[in-house]
């Protein structure tokens, strides 16, 4: 790597750096805001440390430091480690402001973000799951906002396995968020090569935006949904992909941005196979195509 491209995060946290210090003289000295009471954050800043914040970096430190090793795993071990890494590095995350309270504060309907999130709208399944389809548009203006800016899937969900506590949904969250990384690993292996396939899985485990959203929102679910949907249809294999479209049916009920999912595939597809081109299987007749070629995905 060139002494450049060595200097282009140090620039970057340096520019963060004066950001937040320029914002927060210019907020408390003189009474003004650059756009942001405390720029370039969009929450509200509040730094401490407590010791679980250590435990985070010692473990996050610790994950940086075993990556490599981990790419010399067998496939099943590394999925299973890629796992491991991202669960531990979302617990520990979670907790660095409140320890293990910190996992279901956010869904704490008596808390700051709990009545926003989806625990306060089951009561619209108190007549059942086919009233809330049938009557969710209807229901719309009356769910908190996180709820009626998705679709019903997890509602539904949460219904059916009794997921009606904070630490419930907190578990589901997290637990069932973490999956992602394997996920990535087994999306990357549809389209690269095994070990850039590996990288990608270990960058989606320790990002820090995907961290912070595994620690403290559903959207690590929706995720993990959009993957499971990815991975089948980016198959060369037509049964695969038949599942996958299953699988992004089911996904689109959890979040509407899935559904950019299929659009994604069918540039996948494109790329591969290009278009109006006869298959390897298919009979090279005029019919068929025109003109007529016998060529095979790249």
């Amino acid at each position: 790597m060139s002494t450049r491209a060595r200097l282009v995060p140090a620039a970057g946290f340096a520019a963060m750096a004066v950001t937040v210090a320029v914002g927060l003289w210019l907020a408390r000295r003189e009474g003004r805001e650059l756009g942001l009471p405390f720029p370039p954050f969009v929450g509200r800043w509040d730094p401490h440390a407590t010791a679980w914040a250590f435990v985070a970096a010692a473990l996050l430190g610790l994950a940086v430091r075993v990556a490599p090793r981990l790419l010399t795993l067998p496939p099943a071990a590394f999925a299973v480690a890629a796992y491991a890494m991202t669960l531990a590095l979302r617990l520990a995350l979670g907790a660095t402001s409140d320890g293990t309270a910190g996992w279901s504060r956010v869904f704490d309907p008596e808390g700051f973000e709990g009545p926003n999130e989806y625990l306060p709208a089951l009561t619209a399944l108190r007549y059942g799951p086919g009233f809330l389809l049938d009557r969710f548009a209807e229901l719309v203006p009356a769910l908190p906002v996180h709820a009626a800016g998705h679709p019903p899937g997890l509602l539904l969900v949460m219904d059916a396995f009794a997921i009606d506590t904070p630490g419930r949904l907190a578990a589901l969250c997290i637990a069932g968020g973490a999956v992602i990384a394997p996920l990535a690993y087994a999306l990357g292996r549809q389209l690269l090569d095994d070990r850039r396939a590996r990288l990608a899985a270990l960058l989606t485990a320790t990002a820090p935006s995907v961290l912070l959203l595994g620690a403290t929102s559903a959207d690590a679910l929706y995720a993990v949904l959009g993957l499971l949907a990815a991975w089948p249809l980016a198959s060369p294999r037509r049964a695969a992909r038949i599942a996958g479209a299953f699988a992004l049916a089911a996904a689109s009920l959890f979040a509407w941005s899935l559904l950019a999912i299929g659009a994604w595939a069918a540039l996948l597809a494109w790329r591969r196979r290009g278009l109006g081109t006869c298959s390897r299987s298919a009979c090279c007749a005029p019919s068929c195509c025109s003109p007529c070629t016998r060529s095979s995905p790249r």
